[in-house]
């Protein structure tokens, strides 16, 4: 049960940390967005519908990938669920131009876990979960980081679109891969072409119980030739 509040409380933060990314990067028109609060932290949420199905499509399959890796791990095997980034793309070449990533390894942990280690982790962990206020503080504290983010970015050109990528570690594969919902993406370059490595800043870094992630944006170098 710990673990499923876990996720779920994960699932929720992503929605709105997504949300974030699209209005403060202006992915959509301001217009196009109301404001709402969130873990006490003033936010903005995109008005369209089919918008806000496919951020709440994209998340819950994210954790459904997140508890198959915790299902393998539970069986033996190494979970594989390595990264989520939200994708910010070129608007006429679809290349990133920066990706906001979470790392969500820590995620992937079994229910009841594989070890006796592990399971004694998780039982003294209860009571970092049950301090929503905590959770709540961390959640609000990287929202914040979000809306602070771009102002050390360089400005994006118009039309820019975005995507949802999962990265899963070497030799790893998602579930279910043979259905609909997700596609095996190109191998696209890290931001900056290849020729010059992406500028890395982090962002925040988040261990409260089993609820261990970080976060970072990594903008691509040559981003200033397509500046207006």
């Amino acid at each position: 049960m710990l673990y499923a509040r876990m996720l779920a409380a994960y699932a929720e933060f992503l929605v709105v940390a997504i949300h974030t990314i699209l209005y403060e990067r202006g992915i959509y028109p301001a217009e196009a967005f109301a404001p709402a609060r969130k873990y006490n932290f003033p936010v903005k949420q995109c008005r369209h519908g089919g918008v806000c199905d496919w951020v709440l499509t994209a998340v819950g399959e994210c954790m459904r990938q997140i508890r198959a890796a915790a299902a393998a791990m539970a069986g033996g095997s190494a979970p594989n669920v390595a990264r989520l980034a939200v994708v910010v793309l070129a608007p006429d070449t679809q290349r990133p131009l920066e990706r906001f990533v979470f790392d969500v390894s820590g995620l992937a942990l079994p229910p009841g876990g594989v070890a006796h280690e592990r399971q004694t982790v998780l039982e003294l962990d209860h009571a970092s979960l049950d301090d929503e206020a905590g959770v709540a503080e961390q959640f609000r504290s990287c929202l914040a980081r979000l809306v602070y983010a771009p102002a050390s970015l360089g400005r994006l050109p118009a039309g820019c679109t975005f995507t949802v990528t999962l990265e899963f570690d070497a030799g790893g594969a998602p579930a279910g891969a043979g259905d609909a919902v997700w596609i095996v993406a190109d191998e696209q370059p890290e931001p900056g072409g290849g020729a010059r490595a992406p500028r890395t800043r982090p962002l925040r870094n988040v261990v409260l119980g089993p609820l261990s992630f970080g976060m970072w944006v990594e903008e691509a170098a040559a981003k200033g030739k397509l500046r207006e």
